[in-house]
């Protein structure tokens, strides 16, 4: 429970997975897809929060899936912050085709304002 004027620090991961259409059946392996999203989601933000946490900074985690524009500015609209930095380059394997793509994306279509950092 954040006391009154403090400020949270929300740390979101975007993950843009998808499942092969020609998949069917069931999801035998959910479990194990859980627990590696857990682990990449840790992963991604884990030394950020840590950071913050070291220095009395309320955190929390948030994982969302789909395209990570959409599903950041979704956040923005449910969480409604005074800001939000991101970074100004992915680290998916497309990275060199679309560098910069998301932060860009948030730049031009967020209602709150965006700080990019290197």
């Amino acid at each position: 429970m954040l006391s009154e004027g403090q400020a949270e620090v929300r740390l979101l991961v975007a993950l843009s997975m998808g499942l092969d259409p020609s998949y069917v059946g069931k999801l035998s392996d959910a479990g194990a897809r859980h627990a590696r999203v857990e682990q990449e989601t840790e992963k991604a933000v884990g030394e950020a929060r840590q950071i913050f946490e070291a220095a009395g900074q309320a955190t929390s985690t948030c994982c969302r899936f789909g395209h990570p524009p959409d599903e950041t500015l979704r956040e923005i609209a449910v969480s409604k912050p005074d800001l939000v930095v991101v970074g100004r380059r992915g680290l998916g394997r497309t990275a060199s085709l679309v560098l910069g793509s998301v932060s860009g994306s948030l730049v031009r279509h967020s209602k709150v304002p965006i700080m990019v950092v290197p």
